[in-house]
């Protein structure tokens, strides 16, 4: 009995050293593209647009490519998810049985369910994009991709066309929502006291 479980404990080790990686990273600001990244740091007024991206593990899958994503894109801290104009790559999903939905449970957050077209449709890179956050407040946003049992694909795949591997996620990003410097401080509360005066 011993022996049968060491077997399945590494036959799950191999399964996660196999695995590849499906994370976020943040791709512009303001419209204008940057350096894809993990944390920035942004004033009130600023627009973020990040990616979802598939990279393959090194020593794993070596011809790789996304058959299931099924996630929450989890936002935690004073933010909310916007996916009104986010963009999937040509070929890469089935209309019919790819959506994404509200999470009821986390408000601002969002349900992911993709299924290929096809074996080797998607391939590691970008493969869901122009994501945008509304930030509500000022404080740190993390915004993750977690496993759950919600959503209807029911787990994250990846495959080398004959075998399916687990899909894990990265550690997300993070957003930090700064202050204004003091002279915009200025700028705006001078701005309301010119318009207070004006209506009396």
């Amino acid at each position: 009995m011993k022996k049968f479980i060491c077997v399945l404990v590494f036959l799950a080790l191999v399964n996660v050293a196999n695995a590849g990686i499906v994370d976020i990273v943040i791709s512009s600001l303001n419209g204008e593209p940057i350096q894809p990244t993990k944390e920035i740091t942004i004033l009130p007024t600023d627009v973020i647009n990040f990616d979802i991206v598939y990279t393959l593990n090194n020593g794993g899958v070596q011809e790789g490519s996304v058959f299931l994503l099924s996630k929450i894109l989890l936002v935690q801290g004073p933010g909310t998810l916007d996916w009104s104009t986010h963009t999937r790559p040509t070929g890469y999903w089935n209309g019919d049985l790819s959506s994404i939905s509200p999470d009821p449970q986390n408000p601002g957050s969002a349900l992911l369910d993709f299924a290929a077209t096809d074996i080797g449709t998607v391939p590691p890179g970008i493969i869901l994009d122009h994501f945008l956050l509304h930030c509500d407040a000022l404080g740190d946003v993390l915004l993750t991709l977690v496993e759950t049992d919600r959503t209807k694909a029911g787990m994250s795949a990846e495959t080398d066309g004959s075998d399916l591997y687990p899909l894990v996620s990265g550690p997300g990003v993070i957003v930090h929502q700064g202050i204004p410097e003091p002279m915009t401080l200025t700028l705006l509360g001078l701005g309301s006291l010119f318009l207070a005066r004006r209506k009396k």
